[in-house]
């Protein structure tokens, strides 16, 4: 005869085996996770930035050629994304990159941070191929501001002097990298918010900087690219996630900022890179036509559609009413937008009121559910066994059948 010993102990068994088969699913789904991300870790990069091989000039003017390049990306290498692009960026001026989505901006700066290797040696810093140059220095040369800034989880000076990595400051002494981080705010437009705040450059910004907002997240991102004061410096649609309170200042911030260095600006807002130096645009992986704003409006090509699509040439009075004065960058604020094309008349207005008045929304939720229940009478018996098969699923999970057992 079995003991209620073993009877026990079987049961403890089975009902930890069934609590535990649930999670089953979630254990091999974290091996394979676990599986693919150590393979990950292990491959090694063709890239390595903390390899001491490549050059290391002891200045850098900031003239950026690239010629004839042509490139596609290694996951998909039958779609070319630039095809013979060839342009120059002049040292300490404005160049801007605009263009339609896909046209291969953002390609051009992956490829001068090195994230990628072009098929061939045709972008060129000073002269100098960035094949030559070794990758550590290079980025630590050029900084880049994304459209979404990524902060870690510890204070503002942290964050900050994260930018002084890959520099001969990156080892100061407390007191100077204090005063760095402290100019560099002042520089984006930041030290004044973060003074104001209760711990000053020792807060934590949270996880994700989710305690900060959107406009302030950006400024410190600003603050630590230009830090270790680079010769060159990108900005990736840096203004466009923002409310247009924050954009103003984050603007101004890099108005201050790109005046002494070579700037690379991508966007979509084109009133934000009227005034710059040198607009190129692009499509298609080509460059279709570069000049200044003037120029490439007095063309009437591409540029000057994509002007006109944005309702920045004047032409459209409904739409902007009065213009400020642009920023160094060529900003534009428009202080009141008038819609008229798709406005309601007043008579069209009149008329959706008393439309309102006489069927009016609010109705009970009897009266709800038999209108539903009426409109979908035939699924009224999947309605009544579902109704009860919950009904006696509830039942029995209100009755107990554990087992009892007796000592």
């Amino acid at each position: 005869m079995i003991s209620r010993r073993v009877v026990f102990a079987v049961l403890m068994v089975s009902t930890g085996i069934g609590q535990i088969a649930p999670s089953t699913s979630a254990f091999v789904q974290a091996s394979s996770a676990a599986s693919e991300m150590f393979e990950v870790l292990d491959r090694r990069s063709l890239l390595d930035p903390h390899c001491d091989s490549g050059a290391n000039p002891d200045m850098v003017v900031g003239n950026i050629t690239v010629r004839d390049l042509s490139f596609a990306y290694p996951s998909r290498p039958d779609t070319t994304v630039l095809k013979n692009v060839s342009f120059e960026v002049s040292a300490n001026k404005v160049t801007a990159f605009v263009g339609a989505s896909g046209s291969g901006k953002s390609t051009i700066i992956a490829l001068l941070e090195r994230w990628y290797e072009p098929a061939s040696e045709s972008l060129n810093l000073d002269g100098r191929s960035i094949d030559e140059l070794n990758v550590k220095w290079l980025r630590s040369r050029i900084r880049l501001v994304q459209q979404e800034p990524v902060l870690f989880n510890d204070t503002i000076f942290t964050n900050i002097t994260q930018g002084l990595v890959g520099t001969e400051y990156e080892c100061a002494d407390g007191d100077t990298r204090r005063a760095m981080v402290i100019q560099a705010c002042k520089d984006a437009n930041a030290a004044d918010f973060i003074e104001a705040l209760a711990d000053g450059y020792n807060t934590h910004v949270g996880d994700r900087a989710g305690l900060l907002s959107g406009g302030q997240k950006q400024r410190i991102a600003i603050a630590r690219s230009i830090i270790s004061d680079p010769p060159v410096l990108l900005l990736d649609e840096a203004t466009s996630a923002l409310d247009a309170n924050s954009e103003m200042v984050v603007q101004q911030a890099l108005d201050k900022v790109a005046r002494s260095r070579t700037t690379i600006v991508i966007a979509h807002k084109l009133a934000t890179v009227m005034r710059a130096d040198n607009i190129i645009v692009f499509g298609q992986g080509e460059v279709l036509e570069q000049g200044t704003h003037q120029d490439l409006l007095q063309r009437q090509g591409h540029y000057a559609s994509l002007v006109n699509a944005q309702n920045l040439g004047g032409g459209n009075e409904h739409v902007a009413t009065h213009i400020r004065t642009p920023t160094p960058l060529g900003q534009i604020s428009l202080d009141r937008v008038d819609i008229c094309e798709n406005a309601l008349s007043e008579t069209e207005v009149e008329d959706t009121a008393s439309h309102d008045e006489e069927h009016p929304r609010s109705q009970s939720l009897l009266r709800i559910l038999g209108t539903f229940l009426g409109e979908n009478s035939n699924l009224w018996l999947m309605y009544l066994a579902c109704l009860a098969g919950s009904l006696i699923g509830g039942m029995l999970s209100a009755v107990d059948f554990s087992p009892t057992l007796e000592y």
